[in-house]
C-alpha cells in the first residue's frame, strides 16, 4: 500500500487545485479571514467570478434581486458558503488534455455533490459542506487512474459507475478513498473532509458516511439516462431504511436534484438530464419490465442466503410477491424512527388467516399457498399508495400504516378483513373461503417507544383476535369485538 500510495502522490500528472483554490484554502485556515479578502481571491479568476455570480442569480439560491458582481454576490452568499462553492467550482476546473476522462468524472462527481448537499440539508442542515464533500468523494479515483492507467482500465473496462474497491485494494494494496484522504491532506484541506475519506468504507457504513454513500447512489441515478427499475427500487430502499424518507419525500428530493442539475450544466456545460422528474423516470416501456422480470426470476434461482448485497430480489416473497420478513427488519425500523421524529403518527397491523392449518390438512399445501396468493394479492390491491404489505411468515402478514388518524386505521383494517372474507379461492373442484383475524396498534403523533413495542401490542391483539371467535379485529387493549359470521 505505501509503495503504491507514495508514486501516485508523487506522480508529476497528478493535477493540483487551481491557484485561485489553494488561495481560498489559505483564507480558509486563517479565522481572521476577511470578505475583502475572499472577494479579491475570486477575482483573478474571471471565469469563477462569472460562475459565482451566475450561481447567485440561479434558481439554486432564489435571490430576490439581481446580483450583478462580486462583492454582492460574496455578500448573498456570506463568507462560509462563499469560501466552500467558490472551491467547489474552482476544483471542477482540475484536469489536463489527455489521458483521465476529468469531464465524466467531474460530471460523475457533481451529481453526488448536488446530492449530499440535499440530503445534508434534510440530515444535519450542513448543505454547503456537504457539496464540497460530495464533490471530492471519490477524487482519489484521478490519483489512481493517473497513475495506473492500464490497472485502472483493467478493473474498469470503461465503466465507473460500478466501484470497486476490493478490487483496488486487492490489485494496489490501496483503494480510492485512502488514496483521496491523502490528496486532500496534501492540498491542505480541512482535517474533517479528509478524515471522512479516511474511515468511508462502503462494506461497512457508519452514521457519518451513510448520506454520502447514498448521495452517490442517488447522483448515479441523476447522470444515467435509463436506470433500471429494480436499481430505482433499492435506491429508495436504502434512503426509507437510512434516514426514512418516504416514496413522496425521495421524489421531492430527486426532483430538486434535477432542477439543481439544469442550473449547473449551464455553468459548467455539461450534458442535460433527458428526464425531467422521477415519475418520469420511471415510465418503463413494456420491453424493458419484461427484461427486468426475467433477470429478476434469474436472480431469484442463484441468490443465497449469504449474498453481501442488499438486493431487491432477496427483499420479495417468491409466493406471494409481497415483500418478505426481510425486508420488514430492514425498512421499519428506519420508517418508525422518522415518525417519531416528525411528530407523525404510525401504525402496523398483524394479519393471521383463520384455520390455515385446516386448509393444508384437508386440501394439500398447494391448495395453502393458493390462499397465501390470493390473500397477498388482495391486500396489495387494497393498500394505500403509500403503506406496505410483508409476508411475515406462514399464514401472517403485516401491515405498515402511515399518517393515519385512528379513525383511518379501523377503517383499513376492516376493509382488508372484509376483503379476505369475500375472497373465493379456486382451488381443483372447489371454491375455497377463508376469513382473517388483525390485531391493530396505533401511535398517535410519533408516541412511539419502539417498533418492537407496536409489533408486540398489535400481535397480543392478534392473539385476543383469534380468542374472540375470528375473523374480527382488535383495535383497542379490551376491545372484545364480535366475530363477524361469514356471509
Amino acid at each position: 500500500m505505501k509503495d503504491c500510495l507514495t508514486k501516485i502522490l508523487a506522480n508529476d500528472r497528478m493535477p493540483s487545485p487551481p491557484s485561485v483554490a489553494a488561495e481560498i484554502l489559505k483564507l480558509a485556515a486563517q479565522s481572521d479571514s476577511t470578505i475583502e479578502q475572499v472577494t479579491q481571491a475570486i477575482s483573478a479568476d474571471p471565469k469563477l467570478s462569472c460562475r459565482l455570480i451566475a450561481y447567485c442569480n440561479s434558481p439554486i439560491i432564489g435571490s430576490r434581486r439581481e446580483i450583478g458582481s462580486l462583492p454582492q454576490a460574496v455578500v448573498t452568499l456570506g463568507m462560509r458558503t462563499v469560501r466552500l462553492i467558490s472551491l467547489s467550482f474552482s476544483l471542477i476546473e482540475t484536469r489536463d488534455d489527455e489521458g483521465f476522462d476529468y469531464r465524466s468524472f467531474w460530471q460523475r462527481s457533481l451529481a453526488t455533490a448536488i446530492a449530499s448537499q440535499l440530503i445534508g440539508k434534510r440530515a444535519s442542515g450542513n448543505a454547503s459542506e456537504s457539496f464540497l464533500q460530495g464533490l471530492v468523494l471519490n477524487i482519489g479515483e484521478i490519483g489512481i487512474a493517473n497513475t495506473f492507467p492500464k490497472l485502472f482500465g483493467e478493473l474498469y473496462a470503461g465503466n465507473t459507475e460500478d466501484i470497486n474497491t476490493t478490487a483496488e485494494s486487492e490489485t494496489l494494496g490501496v483503494n480510492r478513498y485512502e488514496v483521496g484522504a491523502r490528496m486532500l491532506e496534501k492540498w491542505h484541506f480541512p482535517a474533517a473532509m479528509y478524515g471522512l475519506l479516511d474511515a468511508h468504507d462502503p462494506d461497512n457504513l457508519t452514521h457519518q458516511s451513510k448520506p454520502f454513500h447514498l448521495a452517490q447512489m442517488v447522483g448515479q441515478l441523476l447522470i444515467d439516462d435509463q436506470p433500471s427499475v429494480q436499481r430505482i427500487s433499492e435506491v429508495k430502499l436504502y434512503a426509507r431504511a437510512w434516514f426514512g424518507l418516504e416514496e413522496i419525500e425521495f421524489s421531492e428530493l430527486f426532483d430538486e436534484m434535477v432542477e439543481h442539475w439544469e442550473s449547473y450544466q449551464y455553468l459548467f456545460q455539461f450534458e442535460a438530464v433527458p428526464f425531467d422528474s422521477l415519475s418520469f423516470l420511471e415510465e418503463t416501456p413494456k420491453e424493458r419490465l419484461l427484461e427486468l422480470a426475467l433477470g429478476m426470476e434469474r436472480e431469484i434461482a442463484t441468490a443465497t442466503a449469504e449474498t453481501s448485497e442488499l438486493k431487491m430480489t432477496a427483499l420479495i416473497d417468491v409466493l406471494t410477491k409481497l415483500k418478505n420478513r426481510r425486508a420488514y427488519e430492514a425498512e421499519v425500523p428506519g420508517v418508525v424512527d422518522y415518525h417519531r421524529r416528525q411528530n407523525k403518527s404510525f401504525g402496523i397491523l398483524v394479519i393471521d388467516i383463520d384455520h390455515f392449518k385446516m386448509i393444508n390438512d384437508n386440501y394439500g399445501h398447494a391448495a395453502g399457498d393458493a390462499v397465501l396468493n390470493a390473500v397477498g394479492e388482495i391486500l396489495k390491491q387494497k393498500c394505500r399508495k403509500y403503506d406496505t404489505v410483508y409476508r411475515y411468515g406462514g399464514e401472517e402478514f403485516v401491515a405498515t400504516i402511515v399518517d393515519c388518524d385512528e379513525e383511518s386505521i379501523v377503517t383499513i383494517s376492516n376493509r382488508f378483513r372484509q376483503s379476505i372474507e369475500d375472497l373465493r379461492v379456486p382451488y381443483q373442484d372447489d371454491v375455497l373461503r377463508i376469513t382473517a383475524s388483525i390485531g391493530v396498534c396505533w401511535a398517535e403523533n410519533g408516541e412511539i417507544d419502539s417498533l418492537g413495542e407496536l409489533f408486540r401490542i398489535a400481535d397480543a391483539r392478534l392473539y385476543q383476535a383469534k380468542h374472540s371467535g375470528r375473523n374480527c379485529c382488535v383495535v383497542r387493549e379490551g376491545h372484545l369485538p364480535e366475530a363477524q359470521p361469514i356471509s
